[in-house]
């Protein structure tokens, strides 16, 4: 599997759980993982230099190898105008960032050969004739945008 793919499944952006290990034995579990503690260190003082300087209002950070957390941290704001403290549960509006995640998520599936670029999509949802996953991923499988949709509707 190559560093790429790897480093995706480490680090996560949004946390959707609190991990449960106590302070004292996080460096020895971190170590034992194959995880530098000092490098881990580094994510807290580096978001918080982000936020201080202006260039995100705010971050959830997540490490997570082999379905245990490491890391879950939340910094800076919500909010900005409100001064809303960010937590580890916010919820993100994330729109079109979903297209980025979702084709990693593909190509590590097709990596794996768990997936094919030229498998028909009908093969997991029916009734998708002639759409492949390689057209979803460029979209180029003529499925109309969910805007098309809704201005048809409310006409």
């Amino acid at each position: 599997m190559s560093f790429l793919f790897q480093t995706v499944r480490v680090v996560v952006a949004a946390a959707l759980f609190v991990a449960l290990v106590p302070a004292t034995s996080r460096s020895q579990q971190v170590a034992r993982r194959g995880l530098d503690p000092q490098c881990l260190s580094r994510i807290s003082t580096r978001m918080k230099s982000l936020v201080d300087a202006g260039a995100i209002a705010g971050a959830v950070t997540l490490v997570a190898r082999n379905g245990k957390v490491f890391h879950l941290e939340a910094t800076g704001f919500q909010d900005l105008e409100s001064r809303k403290p960010m937590r580890t549960n916010t919820i993100f509006d994330v729109r079109s960032v979903t297209k980025t995640v979702t084709a990693v998520a593909v190509m590590i599936l097709i990596e794996e050969g768990k997936l094919g670029l030229n498998d028909p999509v009908e093969k997991y949802l029916p009734g998708f004739k002639k759409i492949t996953i390689h057209h979803l991923l460029t979209h180029t499988s003529g499925l109309p945008s969910l805007v098309q949709r809704r201005l048809k509707t409310s006409r």
